[in-house]
C-alpha cells in the first residue's frame, strides 16, 4: 500500500500525480495499492504518521513502513519507493 499525501495548491504533488500515472499509463506501476491522503482534511492521519508535508508518498509492506518519498517527482525514484512494497 501506498499513501500520497496531495494538496490541490501543491505544484510538486501535482507533477508527483503526473510521474504515478505515467508509471500506470506505461505498466510499469508496481502492484500496489495506491492511496490518496488529502493533506489539508486529514491533519489526524498525517499526525499518526509523522506527515510534515505534502507530497509525501509512504509505502507500506503489511504494516511495515518500507519506504518514504518526501518531495520527488522523479518517476524512477517514485517506482523504486513503490516497488518495495512488493
Amino acid at each position: 500500500v501506498g499513501v500520497h499525501f496531495h494538496a490541490e495548491w501543491c505544484g510538486t504533488c501535482k507533477a508527483q500525480e503526473q510521474s504515478l500515472q505515467t508509471l500506470k499509463a506505461e505498466g510499469s506501476l508496481p502492484q500496489v495499492t495506491l492511496l490518496v491522503a488529502d493533506y489539508d482534511k486529514e491533519k489526524d492521519l498525517r499526525k499518526t504518521m509523522k506527515v510534515r508535508a505534502q507530497s509525501t508518498l509512504v509505502v507500506f509492506k503489511g504494516s511495515q513502513e518500507v519506504a518514504r518519498v518526501g518531495g520527488d517527482t522523479e518517476v524512477p525514484k517514485l517506482k523504486a519507493a513503490l516497488g518495495k512494497a512488493s
